[in-house]
């Protein structure tokens, strides 16, 4: 139904990737927005986004595989550090990662305790 306004500018449209919904049901950039209290909004992280990192978390965790615990954080922290710049906007502390503050600087507080 979507393909007929398009037809003249020979657009192809992939219903799976479209939709018309509330704003409060899509995600965005993996951010999805959600109301507060005093029904303020606020951005989150979206669950997919979530899932993603914590199945990541895990993989890079791993005990099975032999390396030493100085690779295993280096590879961790790397993955973490830049997790948490790109979602450094969300609003709901469950959902993000312990220091939800700013992109991290150079002496950040888990830099003290990995190292």
């Amino acid at each position: 139904m979507r393909q007929k306004p398009y037809a003249k500018l020979k657009l192809q449209i992939n219903d799976a990737k479209s939709a018309v919904a509330s704003a409060y049901e899509r995600d965005y950039l993996s951010y999805e927005v959600c109301v507060g209290k005093g029904r303020e909004l606020k951005y989150a992280v979206g669950n997919k986004a979530l899932d993603n990192f914590m199945t990541r978390i895990r993989r890079l965790t791993r005990r099975r595989e032999g390396r030493s615990m100085e690779q295993v954080v280096d590879r961790f922290r790397a993955h973490f550090l830049g997790w948490k710049t790109y979602f450094w906007l969300a609003q709901t502390p469950k959902t993000c990662p312990p220091t939800n503050t700013h992109p991290p600087a150079p002496d950040f507080e888990m830099d003290q305790r990995i190292n």
